[in-house]
């Protein structure tokens, strides 16, 4: 590198260095921002705090035996391989409610059993579109391929 001889050669010397070192700097911070977002914390963060209760099932009462009976089998099978999951999750954004959140993932399961694919796939427009939507059928034998 060869050095400036002049005052312009130096301030465009400078101003040059800084310009790379802002760059490197956004560039870290993306990294950094991008690493966080792909973490479990992240996706819990959107979670209402009074809500964020990890690995626990909650049964809800207003739906079909069928369709809690879906989501229980869901939730077992994710909790047996590992995954970090909540329950009826509740979003802090905007109080719409979710079935089950795989965590570790980012994956969203909503367990069809009174309501059909196109009235979940509205639903699910509200939620924040970071997490991956799957749409479990209860009719349908359970299969944890359709999970993993």
């Amino acid at each position: 590198m060869v050095m400036p001889t002049t005052e312009e050669g130096w301030t465009e010397f400078w101003k040059t260095q800084n310009r790379k070192r802002k760059e490197y700097a956004e560039r870290a911070f993306q990294r950094r921002q991008d690493k966080y977002r792909q973490s479990d914390g992240y996706f819990l963060s959107l979670i209402r705090p009074s809500n964020q209760n990890v690995n626990c099932f909650k049964y809800a009462k207003n739906n079909t035996p069928d369709h809690e009976m879906m989501k229980f089998f869901i939730y077992t099978s994710l909790m047996d391989e590992g995954y970090k999951v909540i329950t009826e999750a509740i979003f802090a954004s905007n109080n719409s409610r979710a079935d089950i959140i795989d965590l570790t993932r980012g994956i969203v399961f909503e367990v069809l059993a009174s309501e059909t694919l196109e009235e979940a796939k509205e639903k699910v427009k509200v939620y924040p579109q970071c997490f991956e939507f799957r749409f479990i059928d209860a009719k349908k034998p359970f299969d944890i391929k359709d999970l993993l």
